[in-house]
């Protein structure tokens, strides 16, 4: 039922999403063709100056606004979005206190859905040897209420998916 829930939301063509480290959007497009992504504006954080104005010159994505932007310097309380995307280990880079601000951040954005890819843990944050992170995600959002988390573990240790999306009303 959750899942359900996740493609629900995901395919609502109101949604104003923000995803960040973008890149070449291949989550976002292959979601997309797939049916099962939609939305009103898509807003593309991306680290990569080279990327943004490739993607901007060649936009993979109808109502896709590329940002140029470090997340380290983002300030998601200017943002308003509905979804946020991070795919393939967007956050195991950036220094913890960071990430913490970011998610303490989210209540104020009007973020109802999390999407990540690729990275995570459910058993607390993990620092591993190279000195990156594997955040607890479903800590990090636990001040969101009437809120399901979805997570899928890899063979390691790792989470390959890690979503929150909004209790349906029968399950409030």
């Amino acid at each position: 039922k959750s899942h359900k829930s996740l493609l629900n939301f995901l395919r609502n063509n109101e949604n104003r999403i923000l995803e960040l480290g973008f890149g070449l959007g291949s989550l976002s497009q292959a979601l997309t063709k797939a049916g099962v992504l939609d939305y009103r504006i898509l807003n593309a954080i991306e680290c990569s100056e080279h990327i943004c104005k490739y993607l901007q010159k060649y936009p993979p994505l109808p109502r896709l606004n590329v940002i140029h932007e470090e997340i380290e310097r983002l300030h998601l309380t200017n943002l308003k979005f509905d979804l946020l995307i991070a795919n393939r280990g967007v956050f195991q880079y950036v220094k913890p206190e960071v990430v913490r601000s970011l998610f303490q951040s989210l209540p104020s954005t009007e973020c109802k859905c999390v999407l990540i890819t690729h990275e995570g843990s459910a058993d607390g944050d993990v620092t591993r040897e190279n000195n990156t992170t594997m955040f607890d995600f479903k800590s990090l959002l636990a001040g969101f209420t009437n809120k399901h988390f979805i997570q899928v573990q890899s063979e390691g240790a790792h989470l390959i998916l890690f979503a929150m999306v909004p209790r349906s009303p029968d399950r409030a």
